[in-house]
């Protein structure tokens, strides 16, 4: 499909034809939307959720301020010099699984004549629309799951894999999708792709039984020293690979390697910075209890896991750069 080119004209009328859509499903069937103006967007960074953009969704507001609002938006967010081929407007599900944290599984498996056979389930943890992170299991109740959740979904992948087979002569390779399971416990489809994503890494770890979590994250050196000290390229590789080696041997947190686990020299706003994309054991998510002196285990809430993976590496990172 042709795309048009990013002018204030342009931009406008690609935010009419969202707005529109919005305003079709809200006041026709009632529902509420989710939009995002780049279909091809990965990681929620074109999204728009209603939590932080709700004047796009108030229906109290004109055709004109909504479009205004949304045109805005894309002028100060995207600069490309083609706009987006496609934008999409989504109904919204409410679902959730744990306080804060919505049912939104990723399940990825592979087809092998005709059949589906799982070789993954992870929740993944959104904030404002956008990804955030992942909990990879390796059964049930790593995740406080059960058996028969998990067989309801994997028996709905089974039956969508012989629908394709005969609709779209798809036999064997790889099958993944997301989807939400809301508070009736209907299981609502999205994402549906036949590509790995990102869950590769965090799979080679369910091999061998152990669960994890996922997450990405940035520093920059300047919020942890006050001095005027510059490092080379050299002696920051030096000191990611430091802070990489405490992580592995003390707190059991891995490195990826992919794009977003390095270290650089001076971004766009001039600060040196390191990056890291993680996988973390269970273990770094036990705590002591502290009501009692009998040295009791017990896990921390799901939900504190991204702020207790940050502490850690933020912790680890301070150590490093203190005695450098």
């Amino acid at each position: 499909m042709e795309q048009r080119k990013n002018t204030p004209e342009n931009v406008r009328a690609f935010a009419q034809g969202i707005v529109r859509a919005v305003e079709h499903i809200q006041n026709d069937y009632h529902l509420g939307t989710f939009a995002k103006y780049d279909s091809a967007g990965c990681g929620g960074g074109t999204n728009m959720s209603p939590d932080s953009y709700a004047l796009l969704y108030d229906q109290s507001k004109t055709e004109n301020e909504r479009v205004d609002y949304l045109a805005k938006h894309i002028n100060d967010g995207w600069r490309k010099e083609l706009l987006p081929p496609f934008g999409v407007v989504e109904e919204m599900e409410e679902a959730e699984k744990w306080p804060g944290v919505p049912a939104d599984y990723g399940i990825c498996g592979f087809v092998l004549k005709g059949k589906f056979y799982p070789t993954s389930i992870n929740v993944e943890r959104t904030t404002h629309g956008q990804y955030g992170g992942m909990w990879m299991a390796a059964k049930p109740d790593d995740i406080d799951d059960t058996v028969e959740l998990w067989k309801k979904m994997f028996d709905s992948f089974d039956r969508m894999v012989k629908i394709e087979m005969e609709t779209l002569s798809y036999r064997n390779g790889t099958y993944s999708a997301d989807l939400f399971v809301t508070s009736n416990n209907e299981l609502k489809l999205r994402d549906w792709n036949l590509r790995r994503g990102g869950h590769s890494a965090p799979e080679s770890l369910i091999i061998f039984g152990m669960p994890n979590y996922e997450m990405k994250m940035t520093f920059y050196l300047k919020d942890f020293r006050n001095d005027n000290v510059h490092f080379t390229s050299l002696q920051l590789f030096q000191i990611y690979t430091r802070i990489c080696e405490i992580l592995v041997n003390e707190h059991g947190i891995y490195m990826i390697n992919t794009g977003l686990g390095y270290c650089g020299k001076l971004d766009s706003k001039g600060n040196d910075f390191f990056k890291f994309h993680v996988l973390v054991h269970p273990s770094a998510f036990i705590d002591y209890l502290t009501d009692n002196d009998d040295g009791e285990r017990k896990p921390i809430p799901y939900k504190d896991h991204p702020d207790r993976t940050t502490e850690l590496v933020r912790a680890v990172v301070t150590k490093v750069l203190l005695n450098t």
